[in-house]
């Protein structure tokens, strides 16, 4: 299937800047319930996050001890995304090891209420509850955790190949009359007289050409490079709050664990394996 429209101006409903998981996201939704839909993707789909993240699809446990809503909705859109793409999900059951040490027994009762709370939102998402597990059990499905294990325990989460994730929102739009135009730059947010958006305008990168796509509703999911995109519009750019995270990922040619492994890197930040 080509991905590209024909054509050098065109009028929508709504024009969406950028083709990652949000991006695809919102054409596939507008698309099914019937508006006239044109996404403009710079590069290639599933460009930025979404295509180098690690591929979680969480229930957002870190918000809940102070953004509990952030964990329903997390955990709400994971069941969705369940409902939508049930082919591209795994489970991914997580252990949280605690070593043995004058801590150990409060920390792993710690960990025992706090998963117990997020236990409540496990169903949203087809999750299972989490289990506390003893050194011996532990040793038992790690065999090669180092150091001197006094407990843990495990939770559920769920993966996901966010690219594939990405194509299947954009073939699902099309298919529902959506407009999908990769190697194209929108270069200006065009706007009435009295402020409110009239569409884009945009350059195909690989022959020049120029084009207008007309809309009522302008949609910037741009993700980091959402601030720039807001300029195209004579916002200023902190007018899009986005807060860009830096992350590393180490691949490996094998599977390493049995279990995701959450642990602390020696500079007491958290990393999984």
């Amino acid at each position: 299937m080509k991905i590209e429209a024909s054509g050098t101006e065109t009028d929508v409903d709504v024009a969406v800047i950028g083709g990652g998981v949000n991006g695809t996201g919102v054409a596939r939704d507008c698309a099914l319930r019937g508006l006239r839909v044109a996404l403009f993707e710079r590069n290639d789909l599933a460009f930025g996050a979404s295509g180098n993240s690690s591929g979680m699809i969480h229930g957002g446990p870190r918000y809940l001890t102070y953004d509990p809503d952030v964990t329903y909705t997390s955990c709400l859109d994971s069941g969705h995304i369940q409902h939508i793409a049930p082919h591209l999900l795994f489970r991914i059951p997580f252990l949280t090891p605690v070593h043995a040490g004058p801590f150990a027994r409060p920390t792993l009762e710690g960990y025992d209420a706090f998963f117990a709370l997020y236990d409540k939102y496990q169903p949203l998402k087809r999750g299972k509850p989490h289990v506390r597990l003893s050194a011996k059990e532990i040793l038992e499905l790690e065999p090669g955790l180092k150091g001197d294990i006094y407990g843990g325990i495990t939770f559920d989460e769920w993966g996901i190949d966010g690219a594939r994730l990405c194509v299947g929102n954009a073939i699902d739009a099309m298919e529902n009359a959506a407009s999908v135009r990769l190697h194209t730059t929108v270069t200006q947010i065009l706007l009435r007289d009295d402020g409110r958006v009239r569409g884009v305008a945009y350059r195909k990168r690989d022959t020049g050409e120029h084009g207008v796509c007309t809309a009522k509703l302008v949609v910037n999911a741009t993700g980091a490079w959402a601030p720039i995109t807001a300029t195209l519009g004579g916002l200023e750019a902190k007018t899009a709050r986005v807060r860009p995270g830096k992350g590393i990922h180490v691949m490996f040619d094998r599977r390493l664990t049995n279990y995701a492994i959450v642990a602390q890197a020696i500079d007491g930040r958290q990393v999984f394996l």
